[in-house]
C-alpha cells in the first residue's frame, strides 16, 4: 500500500499481457469489451478477517462497476494523446453503438456517457486538461470505494467522505448578535463559494451546453483538499495495520480513527516526503496485560526486608537479560554462543543495610 504510485505494481493484472501489448489498440479493445460485451462478472464476497487480509481482498477483488473498469483500462494509456483518443473512443461507442453495460455512478464522466447513450448527444470535444480531469475524478471515486470497503468490511470504522471533504471551520460557535446582525453575505460571492464546493458537478449552464461541448468544472483547491484527505486516510490505514500486527486490540480502532481524522491533514507533498508519521493516544494499561502473559520479562527484581530499632536490612534478588557488569572486566559473565539468549538471565544478589 505505497502511497507513491507504482505503475508496474499498481496496475499489473494477469489478463493485461506483456508490456508491448498495452498500446492504444489494446486499450480500445478493453474499452469495447467493457461497454459492448456481456461479461459474467461475479461480485466479490468479502470474508470477515483481519485488516491486512481485507486489504489483500480489496486489491484482488473483481471490478463490477463499469466506471471502475473503464478507469482500470484508461490508466494503461502511456501519454496524453492516447488518453484523449481512448476517451474519444468511449464517447464514439456511446453515441453510435449499442451499449450493454451502462455506467451508474454519479461522476461527471458517467453522466456524460449516460446522456449520450439515452439522447444520442453530440460527441464532446476534449481540450486542455479535461481528459485528466475526468480520469482524476474516476480515480478519486475508486479510491473512496476501496477505502470505504476496507474499513467497513473489517469492522473498523465507517468512513464518511462527504464530511471529510467539507472545509474545516476554526470556530463554529457564534453569539446571537453575530448570527443575527452580522454582515450580509454577498450573493455573488456566495454563488462562487457554492460552485467551488461542488467538485466536478455540472451547473445548470453546463448541463444546457453539454450537448455540444464538455465544459471544465475543475477546482484546484477542492482537488488538493480531497487528495490530502485521501492521503490522511491512507496513513490511518498504515497505523491500523501496525497496531494490528503489534497490539491487536480491535476495540481501540474506532477511537483511533476518530482521533486521527479530526486532525488537520497534511498536504500530499508533505506526506510524500515524510519518513515517519506519529500517532499518539491514551490507552488503558489493563488492556495490554493479557498481551504479556506469556512473555518473559526483561528484568525482574524481588526484595525481602526486615528491621529492628537499630537497623533495616533489605536483601535484593535482581535478574536481567543483559549483564550489568562490563564483560571485559568480568569475563565469567560473557555470553555463551551455544545457549539461547532468550533463556539466559544474569542474576545478582546483594544486601542493603540502613542504620537507624
Amino acid at each position: 500500500m505505497d502511497i507513491r504510485a507504482n505503475r508496474a505494481i499498481g496496475y499489473a493484472r494477469n489478463d493485461f499481457g506483456g508490456v508491448d501489448e498495452m498500446d492504444l489498440e489494446y486499450v480500445k479493445q478493453r474499452v469495447y469489451n467493457i461497454l459492448s460485451t456481456f461479461l459474467a462478472v461475479e461480485p466479490t464476497t468479502y470474508q470477515s478477517s483481519s485488516i491486512a487480509d481485507m486489504v489483500c481482498q480489496v486489491q484482488n477483488h473483481n471490478l463490477t462497476d463499469v466506471m471502475e473498469r473503464l478507469y482500470d483500462a484508461l490508466t494503461l494509456c502511456s501519454n496524453y494523446d492516447d488518453l484523449k483518443a481512448a476517451i474519444d473512443y468511449i464517447f464514439h461507442l456511446s453515441t453510435h453503438s449499442n451499449i450493454v453495460n451502462v455506467p451508474t455512478n454519479g461522476t461527471r464522466f458517467a453522466q456524460l456517457i449516460l446522456a449520450m447513450i439515452q439522447d444520442r448527444l453530440a460527441i464532446p470535444s476534449l481540450a486542455g486538461s479535461e481528459p485528466y480531469e475526468l480520469l482524476l475524478e474516476c480515480g478519486f471515486t475508486k479510491l473512496m470505494n476501496d477505502y470505504r470497503t476496507i474499513f467497513s468490511e473489517s469492522g473498523v470504522y465507517e468512513l464518511e467522505f462527504e464530511k471529510l471533504f467539507q472545509p474545516q471551520v476554526a470556530c463554529t460557535r457564534k453569539s446571537r448578535y453575530a448570527a443575527g446582525s452580522g454582515p450580509q453575505a454577498d450573493p455573488h460571492h456566495a454563488s462562487n463559494t457554492k460552485r467551488s464546493a461542488l467538485l466536478f458537478q455540472p451547473t445548470g449552464e453546463d448541463r444546457g451546453r453539454e450537448k455540444s461541448i464538455l465544459l471544465s468544472n475543475f477546482d484546484e483547491d477542492e482537488v488538493k483538499m480531497r487528495l490530502n484527505r485521501l492521503a490522511q486516510v491512507h496513513l490511518l490505514l498504515e497505523h491500523l495495520l501496525l497496531l494490528e500486527s503489534v497490539v491487536n486490540i480491535p476495540s481501540i480502532y474506532g477511537r483511533v480513527c476518530e482521533l486521527y481524522l479530526n486532525r488537520q491533514p497534511y498536504s500530499y507533498g508533505e506526506v510524500y516526503n515524510r519518513k515517519t508519521d506519529l500517532l499518539e493516544f491514551d490507552m488503558d494499561e489493563f488492556m495490554l496485560l493479557c498481551k504479556t502473559d506469556h512473555l518473559l520479562p526483561c528484568a525482574r527484581r524481588v526484595s525481602m526486608s526486615s528491621g529492628n530499632l537499630l537497623q533495616k536490612l533489605e536483601t535484593v534478588f535482581y535478574q536481567n537479560t543483559r549483564p550489568l557488569l562490563p564483560e571485559r572486566f568480568y569475563p565469567q559473565f560473557e555470553r555463551k554462543e551455544d545457549v539461547d539468549s532468550k533463556q539466559v538471565f544474569w542474576c545478582y544478589e546483594y544486601d542493603r543495610i540502613e542504620r537507624l
